[in-house]
């Protein structure tokens, strides 16, 4: 028999396990790469520390609003390259990132970067972030 609070359960866990990434790196560690993005300006300067690390990792509360991603060109490429570097591994990593920042077509826009040699430095600032962090 059909189970409308089951399902409704069932898609609470689905969506709840799509709504972070799933990062093993210490808080310390998370706040440093937020604080590179924001001096990057990648990230708005306002986000708080607890909601990004739930966002990265799944530690702590689930933030109401998601993180506002500071997209200069418009289409998250940049965004998109953010995602693939840090966390290219995890499964639906392209969904996740849609609903932590709430912006569509990640997958194309990484297409997109692959496509674009302008995009190359932004590859190059994720390492350096990835360094820091050590």
């Amino acid at each position: 028999m059909y189970d409308e609070e089951d399902t409704a359960e069932q898609e609470e866990r689905r969506t709840e396990k799509l709504s972070h990434f799933n990062d093993k790196r210490t808080d310390d560690q998370l706040k440093i790469m937020l604080k590179e993005l924001i001096k990057l300006n990648y990230i708005a300067a306002d986000t708080s520390e607890s909601d990004f690390i739930y966002y990265l990792s799944g530690r702590g509360c689930k933030p109401k609003d998601c993180l506002r991603w500071n997209s200069a060109d418009g289409m998250g490429v940049v965004l998109a390259v953010f995602i693939n570097y840090f966390y290219g591994e995890e499964s639906k990593k392209w969904k996740k990132g849609e609903l932590i920042f709430g912006k569509k077509h990640l997958g194309q826009s990484y297409t997109q970067s692959l496509d674009n040699a302008t995009y190359s430095s932004h590859f190059d600032k994720m390492k350096e972030i990835e360094r820091k962090m050590r």
